[in-house]
């Protein structure tokens, strides 16, 4: 295979995985304005019931989120300590807990989703 076939190839396969990658990009320590901002630019595209568990109002400790966030379990992408910092992290978790689950529809699914999948 070319020079030029191959690097065709190989964009051809990272594109679309970076391009699934982008809603859920982080900034650097002490850039997010609060735990709200940091949720909704890392964490929300895909736990506000689209592709991931609905973490809103879930109680999750702080260190669960610690550890979701560092080792990205699954094809979650994971978040290092010049990213987000462990204190962003609590901060998150302790913000998280205290948010309200949103309403689901009768498939425990939240209706945002089953909006999104009605229109497939």
């Amino acid at each position: 295979m070319s020079g030029r076939k191959r690097a065709a190839v190989v964009l051809a396969l990272l594109v679309p995985g970076l391009l699934l990658c982008l809603p859920a990009h982080a900034q650097s320590v002490g850039e997010w304005r609060n735990s709200e901002q940091l949720w909704r630019s890392t964490c929300a595209y895909c736990h506000d019931g689209r592709l991931a568990s609905q973490l809103l109002g879930a109680r999750l400790t702080a260190q669960a989120v610690l550890a979701a966030a560092r080792a990205g379990p699954n094809s979650m992408p994971s978040f290092s300590a010049s990213q987000v910092s462990d204190a962003e992290l609590r901060a998150l978790a302790d913000w998280m807990s205290r948010q309200k689950k949103p309403a689901t529809d009768d498939d425990g699914r939240s209706p945002r989703h089953a909006a999104r999948q009605r229109s497939r």
